[in-house]
């Protein structure tokens, strides 16, 4: 996970996901294991939605919840995405 500010969960349709496995050798760290159902480790996720986009039956998708928005929103200022905010 991106620190402790994001918070991933993934959601997946169970209709249209046939196991394939694509997403698991895609996902970098390691967040998602196929053992008779996709299993999801959001400890691990990195929210790089590399998972929906391999995904041949659109089977997957990513929930990210901003728990720590203050902290999010100061590290954005201290970049160049600075000019967006009004001080």
């Amino acid at each position: 996970m991106m620190g402790s500010r994001l918070r991933p969960r993934l959601v997946v349709d169970n209709e249209r996901c046939d196991l394939c496995g694509l997403c698991e050798e895609l996902c970098p760290s390691d967040a998602i294991r196929i053992e008779g159902r996709v299993l999801f480790d959001p400890e691990k996720c990195l929210a790089c939605y590399g998972c929906v986009a391999i995904c041949p039956h659109k089977a997957l998708r990513l929930e990210v919840e901003v728990v720590d928005a203050t902290s999010l929103l100061n590290r954005c200022r201290a970049t160049s995405l600075d000019r967006y905010f009004k001080r």
